[in-house]
């Protein structure tokens, strides 16, 4: 039961696909649409075939010869141009009467006949039918003559609003058909279109669509006989009420006819009044019935006129409607463009307003941030300056700390010395050897010796480059060269207590064992050859070593 249910949805959804498949209509109305444009390029293709048919005419040297292409010229025309259709086939009629040839003749008469009838010229057609002399056909001249009387009394009836007339008109046509069924092959595409046409008529819609089937089987696809026969498979679908199946053929035929340069287009106009129940269509309606009067036009018949006009009319009066209609939507749609460009405007205008005080915005924040890098220099400036003082001060309290190890040190040295003296003075006291003391008491200098190669050592431990900085202070010329490289010299040891922090000459001269006037004197040439200002001279000693 699974199985069944499977298969059944199966079929169901194979068949939809192939449906789809069998009416793509979107590509058959886009390949027409193509078509339509390139029209102009399909008709030079047509003329340049009789252009070059014309020109055989001409070269022709006999009669036979000038049938032959006014013939083949017929054929070229038939379809395209009703007038020299019918000018080329009277000028065959009377080449066949020069010539004598009865059967030539009559097969171009009844040509003519159905060429008339098919374009509206009964009562032309009528003539030539009954003028004609049938015992003097041959067989393809008798089958046209059948087709043609057919046609034309077909036509009449159809068309007659006497009842008698229609009758008799019928009862011809039907005389001439069973005349074709008998003398016609059953694969003639006439004899199987008169077949269609009698089961369609008989509301027969299998036995119709097999004729068509038939028909289809004998003619090569894009061909004006394929346009042909999908118009008449068109005209079943549409007596069927099977509006989709006959829009397809419709298009099929169409497309062959514009791409063969046919200008007796039914399958064009026909499909234009199919489409215009539809006004979703109205696009193609309309470019489907303009073409189809330009065709009409071009191949000359007042029929063709006749039937397209209505038609025509109708389009050109919904069409004005869409006109009317679309002007309507535009004022519309331009009174709104105008209220969305008056918004639009105002818009700019609020926008510009905005930007403007966003600008004014801009600058003063831009403002304020200058301000603040400034800002932000000045506290760097002032931390370098703290640094350096933070530094200075480290500084300081490192040689304070050092100041204060060597001094403790020197203490300690000099309380062993004088501990050390003490206990021999009591002792040469004791022994009374007075002259020794008194020699040990004038060797004092020694210590003092001592004391300034300690501070020469200890002052240049903690500024090795003092002498290289302290020269760089003063001209070339007036630059101090040390003997020693351990040693200072009385004016650096000047300098030195200086960048210690002793200004005081007094405290200078009591250290060095010099007079006040000596130190000051040292203080004054020094200064007098320095390459800064005097009064700078001892402030940029003191800052020796603090870089």
């Amino acid at each position: 039961m699974k199985n069944r249910w499977f298969l059944l949805i199966c079929l169901l959804l194979l068949t939809h696909i192939a449906n789809a498949a069998k009416y793509n209509l979107d590509s058959l109305y886009q390949c027409l649409d193509e078509a339509i444009l390139q029209s102009p390029r399909y008709v030079a293709v047509r003329e340049g075939r009789i252009a070059k048919l014309a020109s055989q005419l001409n070269a022709c040297k006999n009669d036979g010869a000038r049938y032959q292409m006014s013939f083949a010229l017929f054929q070229e025309y038939q379809a395209y141009k009703n007038d020299s259709a019918v000018s080329y086939l009277n000028r065959c009629i009377a080449l066949a009467e020069r010539m004598g040839d009865q059967a030539k003749k009559g097969n171009a008469i009844s040509l003519l006949a159905f060429q008339s009838s098919t374009i509206g010229d009964y009562v032309e057609s009528y003539s030539l039918l009954n003028k004609m002399d049938t015992t003097k056909l041959d067989a393809e001249g008798y089958c046209n003559y059948l087709w043609a009387g057919q046609h034309l009394y077909g036509e009449l009836a159809f068309y007659s609003n006497v009842p008698s007339l229609k009758e008799h008109y019928a009862q011809k046509a039907q005389v001439m058909k069973k005349q074709i069924a008998r003398i016609f092959s059953h694969t003639d595409d006439r004899y199987l279109q008169m077949m269609e046409e009698d089961c369609r008529s008989a509301n027969d819609l299998k036995g119709a669509l097999y004729y068509s089937n038939l028909r289809m089987k004998q003619v090569k696809p894009g061909t004006h006989e394929y346009a042909i026969v999908a118009y008449y498979r068109a005209v079943i679908c549409k007596h069927f009420n099977k509006d989709e199946d006959a829009i397809y053929y419709f298009l099929a035929s169409a497309l062959c006819d514009v791409r063969t340069a046919v200008m007796d287009q039914g399958s064009m106009w026909e499909l234009a009044n199919l489409l215009n129940q539809n006004q979703k269509e109205f696009a193609h309606t309309y470019a489907y019935i303009k073409f189809a009067w330009n065709a009409a036009r071009i191949f000359n018949t007042a029929l063709r006129s006749r039937q397209i006009m209505p038609l025509l009319s109708a389009v050109e009066g919904t069409y004005q409607k869409e006109i009317t209609q679309s002007n309507r939507q535009l004022k519309l749609m331009m009174a709104v463009s105008v209220v969305l460009l008056v918004l639009v405007c105002t818009l700019l205008l609020y926008v510009n307003k905005q930007r403007r005080h966003l600008a004014l915005a801009h600058k003063e924040l831009e403002k304020a941030n200058k301000n603040l890098e400034q800002t932000n220099r000045e506290l760097q400036q002032t931390n370098r300056h703290l640094e350096q003082a933070y530094g200075s001060l480290n500084e300081s309290n490192k040689m304070k700390e050092v100041y204060i190890g060597r001094f403790l040190r020197l203490c300690a040295i000099y309380v062993d010395k004088i501990e050390t003296m003490r206990k021999c003075v009591v002792k040469l006291v004791k022994q009374r050897e007075l002259t020794k003391l008194i020699d040990m008491m004038q060797t004092d200098h020694e210590y003092i010796g001592e004391l300034y190669d300690y501070f020469d050592a200890a002052f240049l431990k903690l500024f090795p480059d003092f002498v290289e900085e302290f020269n760089a202070l003063l001209k070339p010329e007036e630059r101090i060269v040390l003997e020693d490289d351990g040693k200072l010299s009385t004016t650096i040891r000047i300098f030195a207590l200086i960048r210690l922090g002793i200004e005081d000459s007094s405290k200078i001269a009591e250290f060095l064992h010099y007079s006040v006037n000596t130190i000051y004197n040292y203080r004054a040439k020094v200064k007098n050859g320095a390459i800064c200002e005097r009064d700078e001279f001892e402030t940029k000693v003191k800052q020796i070593g603090m870089r």
